[in-house]
């Protein structure tokens, strides 16, 4: 399997993501880079909607990915520690 770099880009709002022990905050126009290979989340860090644009590279087969993980989540064939909401509410 090859290695993805996310690069999540807020529109709206304030977007999280740890990088090792830090939290970084990103707001609007502000992007994230998750290097190859790094495990992660992103959360809303503010009070209002928050709304970002990611970019995977290489994108491979990811629009497949969250299609089958969306289907899943529809279909209530998830886990307590998988997401139940297509935003990934826990």
């Amino acid at each position: 399997m090859r290695e993805l770099e996310a690069l999540p880009e807020a529109g709206a709002g304030f977007l999280a993501a740890p990088e090792g022990e830090v939290k970084t905050v990103v707001g609007p126009g502000q992007r994230l880079t998750v290097p190859v290979g790094t495990p992660h989340t992103f959360w809303n860090a503010g009070d209002e909607v928050a709304h970002f644009v990611c970019e995977v590279r290489p994108a491979l087969q990811f629009e497949s990915l969250l299609e089958t993980m969306f289907a899943l989540v529809a279909d209530g064939k998830t886990n307590r520690k998988e997401y139940r909401t297509p935003c990934g509410s826990r």
